[in-house]
Parts: structure tokens; C-alpha cells; sequence
């Protein structure tokens, strides 16, 4: 009995509270990303300065709103 009460709670807790994408964000990887790319059909040029960009991005979030 405790323990549905204790998944109901938490569970109700987490549908309020929206991820924490705060943050600056650096890509790690781009594995199989040429192979994206050709299923795609990008061409040959554009594959190939996209598979050495190295990505950064700074996300804001306020609750459900991003900037």
C-alpha cells in the first residue's frame, strides 16, 4: 500500500517538472553520421564539410520555454 503511494507521488511530481536542458552543449560524436547523410541523399561536398563541424549550443529554459 505505501509503496503505490509513494509511485503515485513521484510520479505526479515529475509530469510538473520539466527537464533541466540549462546549459552549454558540446557535441561529442558524430559516429555514423556520413552514413545518415548518404541514407539522406546529401550530397558529397556537403557530407564532408558537415562531418568535421563540431557542435556547440547554449540552451536557456524557463519551465516549457526555451531560447
Amino acid at each position: 500500500k505505501h509503496s503505490l503511494i509513494r509511485a503515485a507521488a513521484s510520479s505526479h511530481t515529475l509530469e510538473k517538472m520539466p527537464a533541466d536542458y540549462n546549459g552549454r552543449w558540446e557535441m561529442v560524436s558524430n559516429e555514423n553520421f556520413e552514413e545518415v547523410m548518404k541514407a539522406l541523399d546529401i550530397d558529397f561536398a556537403t557530407r564532408k564539410i558537415a562531418s568535421h563541424l563540431h557542435q556547440t549550443k547554449v540552451i536557456v529554459q524557463n519551465g516549457d520555454i526555451f531560447e
